[in-house]
């Protein structure tokens, strides 16, 4: 499946501009109610919180970041009625002071609703898992017992 919306891959593109870009006020714009990355096992839900307190959470969060950036990007869309879908893979590379860089293939799922004109993120999922090269689950990781 490939593109079918481009309204919401848009979307998608601006939220990704705005976290390699470091763009606080954007990101936070951006941010869904709910959230679930691979970097904590915590979901997020966001909607507890105030907009004041988020961007506290990114600056705290990128003051030892040398950089963040999403490329190769396999993007794929959908939408039905006022519901829209983004989802694929991507390369993630970042590098914390002091620290090697790290590089990692992501998995994400970016659910989207339309309020009026405009498209608002409720729920993002990101998620790195190692696959073989027919992008299934390692066996090894999936075995009971």
């Amino acid at each position: 499946m490939s593109i079918q919306n481009e309204e919401i891959a848009e979307v998608f593109r601006k939220e990704k501009i705005a976290w390699d870009s470091k763009d606080i006020e954007g990101i936070v714009n951006a941010i869904g109610r709910f959230g679930f990355g691979y970097r904590t096992s915590a979901w997020r839900d966001f909607s507890v919180t105030t907009k004041e307190k988020m961007k506290l959470a990114l600056e705290n969060f990128y003051k030892d970041l040398e950089y963040l950036r999403r490329s190769d990007t396999k993007l794929n869309t959908w939408s039905e009625g006022d519901i829209g879908l983004a989802w694929g893979f991507s390369i993630e590379e970042c590098k914390h002071r002091g620290q090697p860089p790290e590089r990692v293939r992501t998995r994400f799922t970016q659910v989207y609703i339309k309020e009026g004109e405009e498209w608002r993120m409720l729920v993002s999922h990101k998620d790195i898992q190692p696959f073989d090269e027919e992008g299934k689950y390692l066996k090894e990781f999936t075995r009971i017992e």
